[in-house]
């Protein structure tokens, strides 16, 4: 018989018809994960930008899924009233009991780890039709620091327009960068209606650099091709295990961009990403060992 626990999840509690940005996602398929297991009281889900150590109530575990930079907890006094902490994220951080990290690469002299690779909600990535002709770009972000390279984008793709190209951008931050008018913009939407509306698209280039990028996983896991930046900082186990292919120039992304789409072996793409349920699967093992 599994050994009863307690938790609470310490992240960004979103309904599904509310979820839009990868942090709610990834806290939704963490509490509908566990909510799932018999042996596990669920004793809240809090939001970080609200609840404080004072709110956190006495537990077995603190699952925490939040950027570091978000949450101010005092661990010296959650040792009175919760067992162990452990938090779910592609950084480690020394803080807490155990890590459960996204990425093989990131701070690996950090003792007490778990690398989970690419998870993500399998249920609602399905495999439509692609359009070889669509192309998405992730969102931009504001030209700070050179993390944005949208405005380097649009003229490396705009001869592609003459051969019946179309080309659409997630919404994003108010202070974006302006596209041309013949990017259409898709504006942020819950999770769901986002899938919807990038279901079709043929091939995702990703615009920024990042310590993670769940759209990548959205896209790759679907069966659309993912093009990446030789430039950009990408997760390095990322671009190598799913062999993504890089450009470096605006030619060799009108190359890429050009090349026959391989619709076929998306499930082998999907099995190289991690369920949710999966990702719980691992810390119950974790938790009652």
């Amino acid at each position: 018989m599994t050994r009863p626990y307690s938790i609470c999840i310490y992240g960004y509690p979103a309904p599904l018809e509310e979820i839009r940005w990868s942090l709610e996602m990834i806290t939704f398929g963490l509490e509908r994960g566990f909510r799932a297991l018999p042996h596990v009281n669920v004793r809240g889900c809090l939001n970080v930008n609200h609840a404080g150590t004072g709110e956190i109530p006495p537990c077995d575990f603190l699952i925490i899924h939040a950027c570091l930079g978000d949450f101010h907890l005092d661990f010296q006094a959650l040792r009175a009233t919760v067992g162990k902490t452990v938090l779910v994220l592609e950084y480690p951080s020394p803080l807490v009991d155990h890590n459960f990290c996204f990425r093989e690469d990131s701070r690996t002299g950090i003792k007490g780890r778990t690398t989970i690779l690419r998870p993500c909600l399998k249920d609602f990535l399905v495999n439509e039709p692609k359009d070889d002709k669509l192309v998405l770009l992730d969102h931009n972000w504001p030209p700070r620091g050179g993390q944005d390279f949208s405005a380097w984008l649009y003229p490396a793709l705009e001869p592609l327009l003459d051969e019946g190209y179309r080309f659409i951008q997630l919404g994003g931050e108010a202070r974006e960068l302006l596209a041309p008018p013949w990017v259409t913009r898709i504006p942020v939407l819950p999770y769901p209606e986002y899938l919807a509306a990038t279901a079709r698209v043929g091939t995702f280039i990703p615009t920024h650099s990042g310590s993670y990028n769940h759209s990548l996983i959205d896209m790759f896991a679907r069966g659309t091709r993912v093009l990446v930046r030789g430039s950009m900082h990408l997760p390095p186990d990322m671009v190598r295990d799913i062999r993504l292919p890089v450009f470096r120039s605006g030619d060799e992304l009108r190359d890429l961009i050009r090349q026959p789409i391989d619709h076929a072996g998306w499930d082998r793409k999907i099995d190289l990403c991690t369920d949710m349920k999966d990702v719980v699967g691992v810390m119950d093992a974790w938790m009652t060992a």
